[in-house]
């Protein structure tokens, strides 16, 4: 008697993520901290689905929910999600959708400029409106005839004789970790 072959055990027949994660915004950037969002597809009745979001390939941790908030650490690299289905008395089944590729994002705001009067004996500030993202570091360069003056690293300036007759600017560096460094100055001043 030929002994009969054991039942396979049974695997639930699912189709894993039918698309990339969504993007939301005009590209895959940090701008602002873009939101990723995955379409899990299309799953047996009651299918319970897990999911896990890498980077590189390597588990992001943390990173458990169906959408996921890209960091400064994500810039430069593949960001995809693995979507793991389980039913009792089936085996899991995992299906990975992406990767999609984050670039370095833009920082957006407006020119500077110099207010208050520019007269020596006078104290004159630099207005740097909103930024986005919010979290940006500003550095502030005041500079005369286009040379920066030594030693004046603050949002305000004290405008002495020397300064007389030459025209004032004030030049913001501005910087946040996975975006693009921006360089804005403001319009020149005659101080008086």
């Amino acid at each position: 008697m030929r002994a009969g072959r054991a039942p396979q055990r049974p695997r639930h027949r699912s189709r894993g993520p039918t698309s990339r994660p969504a993007r939301r915004g005009s590209s895959a950037r940090r701008g602002g901290g873009e939101r990723l969002d995955v379409d899990p597809g299309t799953w047996a009745p009651g299918a319970a689905l897990a999911y896990q979001w890498l980077r590189d390939g390597e588990p992001v941790p943390g990173a458990t929910g169906a959408s996921y908030r890209l960091t400064g650490r994500d810039v430069r690299s593949d960001v995809s999600v693995e979507v793991t289905g389980t039913l009792p008395g089936h085996e899991p089944s995992s299906r990975t959708a992406g990767p999609v590729q984050v670039r370095t994002g833009r920082i957006e705001g407006e020119r500077p400029k110099v207010r208050g009067a520019v007269k020596v004996g006078r104290t004159v500030s630099a207005v740097t409106g909103r930024w986005a993202p919010s979290s940006v570091s500003l550095r502030h360069r005041w500079l005369l005839d286009g040379r920066v003056v030594r030693g004046e690293k603050g949002d305000e300036l004290r405008l002495t004789r020397s300064m007389r007759g030459a025209r004032l600017s004030v030049r913001v560096v501005v910087n946040e970790r996975g975006y693009a460094k921006r360089t804005l100055t403001s319009r020149t001043r005659r101080v008086r």
